[in-house]
């Protein structure tokens, strides 16, 4: 058995240890912000429901599991969406428990399990090492990449590992096939690992429908190509079967016609389909609008504060840096092409560019199809996408003025690569201060983590009661399953349920929480009108918990609430 000294591993893993290390030095600050938004945990709230037991706690989950009961075991994080991050979040709760710490560690780990597998499917594809260490180092300083896993936007990223596991299989594979060209098994795990990523979040779909034969296409001169395509897509089907599988669960347990509706109600709720939008050059200019929000932390820092602090010039020149990228990779892989460098090496890498060519035509593809519609989140997967390519292509720029020059990188490259990593860095320092000022606004606010501190010495077994959208999913799973949560849209609808259902009768004392919907900066008549709700629910007032943000804005109370007692 051959002995690895921690010097070799080292050797070995300098390429991914330094963006990991980067990235993991920037996530961990303030880490504590912004507050737990129910859109950012949705999936970590359905790993504490999932443990649930006797408590009475509401999911919106579908009847996605015919097998392993409707409503036990949930596929599906949305209607588009696989449930991946909950399962994994299940595990990684039961070693370690809830608590907001645990949620952003868990989100961190995600962030560095991506980093990690796009270094090692590049290392597969025979870019060299140094390349790798550039374009993920300026990947794991970008304030969109560090703060997107504090937002929702870190469901879209997620799928990213599994589509840079195919991708480092498929990479192996290629490079094996001059030896041994004969078709192998890889090829299905390569597509089950990208059909996998298509469970997580369909607009992946679209990357393996046009990945599959962008690579075929590719390696036509290969024998047996028959047998290697249906070795690809039978891998991708296995992969992606989990999403059709709960699609026709909820057919099977509901059915054609209230799926339908569900539909529907998508359309209602997020306006799926807009067909007021213009026509194709409308949706190019949509695209490039979405594509261009993503530098410098521009939307992300909009989800979280409701607007975004960078000038206009901070935006254009991020807009610019990010455009020069995807420019910057066409020439590279025009001119190692015209200097006709040869190498197995160089070929390699030619080939991952035109797939990552392909990825982003997959994507363009869905986006004019959709338009409008589809938010920034959409397209948040494609950031580390642009810093795999820019990865891939330095090498073969260098190696297109130089035939055999496979290691070399441009130095006018590396100096623009250089200037990037400024700016990404002072972004996310600026993006860093302003959390620790403000810690966020709205629903994302840390008025929510505050309550929680609170909410952690209530009782197991109590029950709170959320009247209001935002709060629930991210107090329960930073609590973790301790206390059964009820929910409604309303203080009156919240009225009803206490007078109306026999679970909230019997109960003795519970927990008011209200966000700064209901409060109207008049501390006495805020007051006054728990006081009524509490009298007309049959409750006393014990007392009002007030929780403020850092900002000073936003504000959570706490209302505990008991029946009188009962005399003789």
């Amino acid at each position: 058995m051959k002995n690895t000294t921690p010097a070799q591993i080292d050797k070995k893993t300098w390429y991914v240890g330094i963006p990991v290390l980067l990235f993991l030095v920037l996530a961990l600050r303030e880490i504590s912000l912004p507050g737990l938004y129910m859109d950012s945990v949705n999936p970590d709230y359905q790993a504490a429901w999932m443990v649930r037991g006797d408590l009475a706690m509401p999911a919106w989950i579908y009847p996605d599991n015919i097998l392993a009961g409707p409503y036990r075991w949930p596929l599906l994080n949305s209607l588009y969406g696989g449930n991946v991050t909950a399962y994994l979040g299940l595990l990684f709760f039961k070693l370690f428990g809830y608590g907001l710490y645990e949620v952003r560690l868990f989100h961190t780990l995600l962030g560095v399990s991506l980093l990690a597998s796009l270094a090692w499917a590049l290392d597969q594809w025979k870019v060299p090492r140094r390349a790798i260490l550039v374009g993920l180092g300026l990947l794991a300083v970008e304030p969109s990449f560090l703060y997107a896993w504090r937002t929702q936007y870190y469901l879209q990223l997620t799928p990213v590992i599994f589509l840079a596991l195919g991708l480092g299989i498929l990479g192996r594979y290629t490079s094996q096939l001059p030896l041994s060209p004969r078709p192998h098994r890889s090829l299905f795990a390569a597509g089950l690992f990208t059909g996998f990523a298509a469970y997580g979040y369909f607009i992946f779909a679209f990357y393996a429908a046009l990945l599959v034969p962008t690579y075929l296409v590719l390696t036509r001169k290969q024998p047996e190509l028959r047998a290697r395509a249906t070795l690809l897509a039978a891998g991708v089907c296995t992969g992606f079967s989990p999403f059709v599988y709960a699609h026709l669960s909820i057919i099977g347990n509901t059915n054609i016609g209230e799926y339908i509706q569900q539909l529907r109600g998508l359309q209602t709720a997020y306006g799926v389909v807009d067909n007021e939008q213009g026509g194709i050059l409308s949706r190019v200019g949509i695209v490039f609008k979405r594509l261009a929000n993503l530098r410098a932390g521009t939307a992300v820092e909009a989800t979280i504060f409701f607007e975004s602090a960078a000038s206009k010039l901070i935006r254009r020149s991020g807009a610019i840096l990010l455009a020069v990228g995807p420019l910057f990779c066409l020439f590279s892989l025009w001119r190692s092409r015209a200097k006709s460098d040869a190498s197995a090496e160089a070929d390699q890498r030619r080939m991952l560019m035109k797939l990552w060519f392909a990825i982003l035509a997959g994507h363009f593809l869905v986006g004019m199809l959709v338009g409008r519609p589809l938010g920034l989140q959409h397209y948040i997967m494609l950031l580390p996408v642009l810093y795999a390519m820019i990865a891939t292509g330095l090498p073969l720029h260098a190696a297109g003025g130089k035939s055999g020059a496979t290691h070399r990188l441009p130095v006018a490259g590396l100096i623009l690569c250089a200037l990037a990593f400024l700016f990404n860095a002072t972004m996310s320092a600026r993006f860093s201060q302003r959390l620790k000022n403000e810690g966020g606004n709205g629903m994302y606010s840390d008025v929510i983590n505050v309550a929680v501190s609170h909410l952690n010495t209530v009782p197991p077994g109590s029950f709170v009661l959320f009247p209001q959208w935002g709060y629930w999913m991210g107090a329960v799973t930073a609590s973790g399953p301790r206390y059964s949560a009820v929910e409604s849209p309303s203080l009156a609808a919240m009225q009803q349920r206490l007078s109306t259902e026999v679970g909230l009768q019997a109960q003795k004392s519970v927990v008011l929480v209200l966000g700064k919907e209901f409060l109207t900066n008049q501390p006495a008549a805020d007051e006054q009108r728990i006081n009524d709700f509490a009298r007309t629910a049959g409750f006393d007032v014990q007392t009002v918990v007030k929780c403020k943000g850092r900002s000073g804005q936003d504000q959570v109370w706490l209302a505990y609430l008991a029946r009188p007692a009962q005399t003789n």
